[in-house]
């Protein structure tokens, strides 16, 4: 009874969403939340913290991404539009059997293949356009992670999926690379794609440079190593410049503990483009 009124709750939920933001689609974010309450992650976590706080006390309004109040930081692994709704007498909703089977195909591959991973920030910011984010370092076990959890969930992405318009942008050969992996499974960014990183913001408002100026300031002073081992991945509502909405949590499953080393050779090469 419970699970039934929290599915309906969620369906709810993401049905305004929908309706307010006039999509046929649901973008949803499966992330490893850096927020927790075990002490192994503290440093990235807090790293991300303070350099968003630092941000928005410079630039106030026009800093988009508030990880202390509206959103999650977070590490992404697959973002993409799902079909999770039904349109019957002309009304769209959430389809609360749709959302059962996508929660559970989560919960199924956290619980039997998906590993705990470290993540390790490095100190180093990457400024692309409006966004700025910590690096991570790349490792195979976060590799298996989003490949692993892009094979059990692509199969409910909408389609066609939607081409985020910074594509169009971008020079060949890369520009129809990121196509290709939207049109196959929803998202520019994964497989072969994959750059783990941690946004801490999207300001279309000032420049790279006076950004970096303050963030670069956090990469000096940042612990070496600044990492944690992250338990749990979770998903969300997406938000503005890829944020995962903090009121827009909604499930967290835990990952099963790591036994050993995860190789390279675990990552079917058939599935790069």
């Amino acid at each position: 009874m419970v699970h039934r009124l929290h599915l309906i709750v969620l369906s709810l939920a993401l049905a305004a969403l929908a309706s307010f933001l006039q999509i046929e689609a649901i973008v949803l974010d499966i992330h490893l939340p850096l927020e927790t309450d075990h002490v192994s992650t503290k440093c990235p976590y807090s790293q991300s913290l303070t350099s968003n706080l630092a941000l928005r006390r410079a630039f106030d309004s026009s800093e988009c991404i508030d990880l202390l109040d509206l959103h999650v930081a977070h590490l992404t692994l697959y973002q993409a539009a799902f079909d999770l709704e039904t349109t019957a007498n002309g009304t769209t909703a959430v389809d609360p059997k749709k959302l059962d089977r996508f929660l559970g195909a989560l919960r199924d591959a956290a619980q039997e293949v998906l590993p705990q991973c470290d993540v390790s920030l490095v100190p180093t910011i990457d400024m692309k356009g409006a966004y700025a984010m910590w690096p991570v370092n790349s490792t195979d076990c976060l590799q298996t992670l989003s490949d692993e959890i892009v094979d059990a969930m692509a199969e409910f992405i909408s389609r066609p999926p939607p081409v985020p318009d910074w594509i169009y942008q971008l020079p060949e050969p890369e520009r129809t690379r990121k196509m290709g992996m939207v049109e196959r499974y929803g998202s520019p960014n994964v497989f072969g794609e994959f750059e783990p990183h941690v946004t801490v913001s999207y300001n279309m408002n000032t420049t790279a440079i006076d950004r970096g100026a303050i963030l670069d300031r956090f990469g000096d002073r940042m612990p070496r190593p600044c990492d944690g081992l992250i338990r749990h991945v979770a998903v969300g509502r997406a938000g503005v410049g890829g944020s995962v909405l903090r009121r827009g949590v909604i499930d967290v499953f835990p990952l099963r503990p790591n036994d050993g080393p995860i190789r390279g050779d675990r990552i079917q090469a058939s599935k790069f483009i």
